[in-house]
């Protein structure tokens, strides 16, 4: 009775909680979906994408004309003379090439966009799958540690027993009882713990508040499809150092802009007398690119920024594939230990366990080396659950491509 109330104390404290929100199941599949449509950081840089097409449109513009309209000898009137009124159109002439590579930098600007949306998507999904099994891990902890329990509990079982005949001391009750409350504290722990995972992913999932997901996919052990050499071979067409190239070329761009500077535009205006109707006026206005201060500091910070997005190309290229590098020995070693686990550990741990159980029954061994035998079982457990979780973390990191390690 004494074990039944925590345990009836913990159920009723999730069904209160469960009571407040609407529970939804939910697939690792329809997690991602959902995050790709909903999440806000994605619905924003969709919104970037428009405001990058409407710079390359403003960049690529022609210069609107001017209307002109003046009145000439105003002060000469009084003494016979006569005023008169020019209207005409002004017309900004752009050197030849300027236009061309302002366009340039705008639709280098908009490829930008669409590969920060890119990065971002492999972001999002690589954090939504993160979350996910992290909640997982969570969730599946809790019948674990249930299971962990019972067993625990059989032993506690065993323990009265032998004590009600003399065949045990009371200790050994005592040792059961703290073991099984330990166990308790742990379920509670791991129940506050997937309550804050699952609202940590129904944020990056854009869901209401009040929504409480039913995670159905399990951890589970799949080999890469992929070798190192495929990763490291399919970085280099990746969001992140295609984004990097792209705001190299801009800078290219923009710096050929500014060296072209030095050649002066030219207004060409036409006008209309009002006294010689039949005649008509041209005017023609060209730059004198005296003062040169302003194109050469124009220059330099244009080579600058063009050095810089070469370097900072280099680096995150460097980068990228250091924490591919990284990712994979750790979903190397992870494999490895889940190996380790899956073709015997877990299988040899049960039987000690069961054979531990037997020798104490029957006398051939203490509490005390049962309790060991207890932990290493219960130890073994949530080894094999937590190198699982790091395991598909590896292949997370792996799926985004460097993307969630690069800012």
């Amino acid at each position: 009775m004494k074990r039944i109330i925590p345990a009836c104390t913990l159920g009723i404290a999730l069904l209160c909680g469960a009571a407040w929100a609407e529970e939804r199941t939910l697939t690792f599949e329809e997690a991602v979906a959902a995050a790709l449509k909903n999440n806000p950081e994605l619905l924003q840089a969709e919104k970037e994408i428009a405001s990058a097409e409407g710079r390359r449109l403003q960049l690529e513009s022609i210069p609107s004309p001017s209307l002109i309209f003046s009145q000439e000898g105003l002060g000469d009137q009084p003494k016979g003379g006569e005023s008169e009124i020019k209207l005409g159109l002004k017309q900004l002439l752009e050197f030849p090439g300027k236009r061309a590579l302002r366009r340039q930098v705008g639709q280098i600007g908009e490829e930008m966009s669409r590969l920060e949306l890119e990065g971002l998507k492999l972001r999002v999904a690589a954090g939504v799958e993160k979350a996910y099994w992290q909640a997982v891990y969570e969730q599946e902890t809790m019948p674990s540690l249930e299971m962990v329990n019972v067993v625990l509990n059989n032993s506690l079982d065993l323990a009265r027993e032998k004590y009600r005949y003399g065949q045990a001391a009371y200790l050994d009750v005592l040792r059961g009882q703290l073991e099984s409350l330990k166990v308790q504290n742990e379920m509670l722990e791991t129940s506050r713990d997937l309550r804050t995972k699952l609202a940590g992913l129904s944020l990056l999932l854009g869901a209401e508040g009040d929504t409480e997901f039913v995670l159905t996919t399990a951890l589970s052990f799949v080999a890469p499809a992929e070798t190192l050499d495929e990763l490291l071979l399919e970085l280099d067409h990746s969001p992140r150092l295609r984004l990097e190239e792209a705001a190299l070329k801009r800078a290219e761009a923009s710096l050929n802009l500014s060296r072209r500077a030095a050649f002066p535009d030219l207004e060409v205006s036409l006008f209309y007398p009002s006294l010689r109707t039949s005649a008509w006026g041209f005017e023609v206005g060209l730059e004198l690119p005296i003062w040169q201060k302003k194109r050469q500091g124009q220059v330099e910070e244009a080579a600058a920024l063009s050095q810089r997005c070469q370097i900072s190309l280099q680096a995150a290229r460097h980068r990228l594939r250091i924490n591919l590098r990284r990712s994979f020995s750790d979903l190397q070693a992870a494999q490895k230990q889940l190996r380790l686990f899956e073709q015997g550990l877990l299988k040899d741990v049960e039987d000690a366990w069961q054979a531990a159980l037997a020798q104490y029954e029957f006398g051939r061994t203490d509490s005390l080396n049962l309790l060991d035998i207890y932990r290493s079982y219960k130890e073994t457990k949530h080894e094999y659950l937590r190198t699982l979780l790091n395991y598909n973390l590896s292949l997370a990191e792996i799926k985004a491509m460097g993307e969630a390690e690069a800012d």
